[in-house]
């Protein structure tokens, strides 16, 4: 009986002391059209982190990136925003962090929030729904010439 409670203890104590998890953003092009109209564009994407309020963050990032440099199949937002992300990272850098990594992106955030997803060996998934403004990200990217005006 001793040797398992001291047993426990043990494996208790290890657990505890285990390093924390620490997983990076990756863009991994998990989303999905849900609707949209010529003013918004409703998306479900995921994403995967330590903790839920990260992977929120992860799935809403990967939902605005998607939509920005890449394009959504099957949507009213098929082609990316930005043409070029290599060069506008060079030339632009600080005007895009603030708008992805700094959050800058919640401007033009109409809705957000968890459709399923949970905790799963210690990492989160979560799926996200993700309602963007595209006409005011839009002319935000062509105020900060992030892009070029339609039809120039």
């Amino acid at each position: 009986m001793k040797t398992n409670i001291i047993l426990a203890i043990i494996i208790l104590f290890s657990i505890s002391c285990s390093p924390k998890l620490n997983i990076a953003y990756q863009r991994n092009g998990s989303v999905e059209f849900v609707s949209g109209d010529k003013n918004t564009i409703t998306l479900s994407s995921n994403g995967y982190a330590e903790s839920e309020g990260k992977a929120v963050y992860y799935a809403e990032m990967n939902a605005i990136e998607n939509v920005l440099f890449r394009g959504i199949p099957n949507s009213n937002q098929e082609n990316p925003m930005i043409g070029n992300e290599s060069q506008l990272t060079n030339s632009q850098k600080i005007e895009l962090e603030n708008l992805v990594q700094r959050e800058g992106y919640r401007n033009f955030l109409i809705q957000s929030y968890r459709s399923g997803g949970g905790l799963n060996r210690g990492t989160w998934n979560i799926t996200q729904i993700v309602k963007l403004d595209i006409q005011a990200l839009r002319k935000y990217l062509e105020e900060k010439s992030l892009t070029r005006k339609f039809g120039l």
